[in-house]
């Protein structure tokens, strides 16, 4: 059994179960590292939203971690009604776990009508790891659109995070400029919660998170402040200017620090590659 071991990452630890079923063993956070997860920033144009940390939980990027690995994470999908039908052992998808707690299961299988989900939950909460159910507990539990996906074996290939780390950069800058619009102009208890997500989550919850993990305990610690702050003026339930609590430099500084970790690793990927590609010339030359 592979538990949670960081925010929100039920989806990463439901795909290191489906890679345990496959017998590759890895951890959620081993997961995120490898595939680069606390440097990527992404803007969703259908939402508004922008995502980062365990937000990204989708096929484009799991396969980040998978491709190189031999494998592809395929996903799709579906009427609530053909789930049951459609279910094979390996898949996951997202179903009610407790009335306000919704999260990522894998199917494990079916006997005597009985259908047996590994629940990818933290090793410490009471929820049970396994969730026996009745075709009905089964629908019940789902919404009326499923997504559901499975892996399937493939050739190995690179990927290529020049583009993903190009991308985040123009995302934070666009970030950064939202939010010290936000602060700067007075805003409603309702705008501040309806802000929480779309514009403060991927800094001060998941953007901490993914810092955690990469044992950067300076920008931790002041994210921790700003998340605190930010909550503060929330709890206080009274329109306001945020810029009073958090000033544009506790933002520059904030998001400087995700951008100067995302251009040293660029920097350091393209050495690396250039290194690489001079040596396989010599050898070339070598064999010639």
């Amino acid at each position: 059994m592979k538990y949670m071991h960081f925010n929100s990452s039920c989806p990463y630890a439901g795909l290191a179960n489906m890679l345990a079923l496959a017998g590759h063993d890895t951890e959620d956070f081993q997961i995120a590292i490898d595939m680069n997860l606390p440097l990527l920033l992404h803007y969703d144009q259908e939402t508004g939203y922008y995502q980062a940390g365990a937000s990204l939980q989708s096929a484009r990027w799991f396969n980040l971690y998978l491709n190189p690995r031999g494998y592809r994470y395929v996903e799709a999908p579906y009427a609530k009604g053909d789930v049951l039908s459609l279910l094979k052992p390996g898949t996951m998808l997202g179903m009610e776990i407790s009335p306000q707690s919704r999260h990522a299961v894998v199917f494990l299988g079916e006997e005597n009508g009985i259908y047996r989900f590994l629940n990818n939950k933290w090793e410490s909460t009471p929820e049970p790891e396994l969730l026996d159910l009745s075709p009905q507990e089964c629908l019940e539990r789902l919404s009326d659109r499923v997504i559901m996906g499975h892996l399937e074996q493939q050739e190995a290939s690179p990927v290529d995070f020049i583009p993903l780390f190009k991308e985040a950069l123009a995302t934070w800058d666009c970030l950064r400029m939202e939010l010290l619009r936000f602060i700067a102009c007075e805003q409603s208890p309702q705008a501040m919660r309806e802000a929480m997500n779309r514009l403060f989550r991927p800094l001060l919850l998941d953007g901490l998170t993914m810092l955690q993990l990469l044992g950067c305990e300076e920008q931790v610690q002041h994210l921790t402040e700003l998340q605190g702050k930010f909550l503060q003026t929330i709890r206080r339930g009274q329109a306001t200017r945020l810029s009073n609590d958090i000033s544009p430099a506790d933002i520059h500084q904030a998001i400087d620090g995700f951008t100067q970790l995302i251009t040293e690793k660029m920097d350091a990927t393209t050495a690396q590659s250039a290194c690489e590609n001079n040596k396989e010339h010599h050898n070339g030359q070598a064999i010639s």
